[in-house]
């Protein structure tokens, strides 16, 4: 993954310790995430919104759950569409898509 990595890219894991074996390992694999501008998002850890310091708060939501685009492409995903699919048809990246989708649970029907 980190020969492949590049800037806006969304690193998504479920939790933590999939991510590296042990905190030195983790400690150069998000080192190495940051230096080529990507941004990692663990999915168990709390949200960062709402801390006051700028330099810890998360990044600004692209989309809220009722954009009118995100709601297009969680149909088109309903409907049987791939993630690869769905980012082509709304022009949402494919990473961020998969990232509401998780977020707001969205499965297909």
């Amino acid at each position: 993954m980190l020969a492949y990595i590049r800037e806006g890219d969304i690193v998504l894991v479920t939790e933590l310790d999939r991510l590296g074996r042990n905190n030195q390992d983790l400690n150069k694999i998000m080192n190495t995430m940051q230096n080529k501008g990507a941004t990692l998002d663990v999915l168990n850890l709390p949200s960062m919104t709402g801390i006051a310091d700028p330099n810890l708060r998360g990044r600004k939501p692209q989309y809220t759950q009722d954009d009118p685009r995100l709601q297009h492409a969680f149909k088109l995903y309903q409907a049987g569409m791939s993630d690869i699919d769905v980012s082509r048809n709304t022009g949402i990246k494919r990473t961020t898509f998969i990232r509401y989708r998780v977020k707001y649970g969205i499965k297909r029907k």
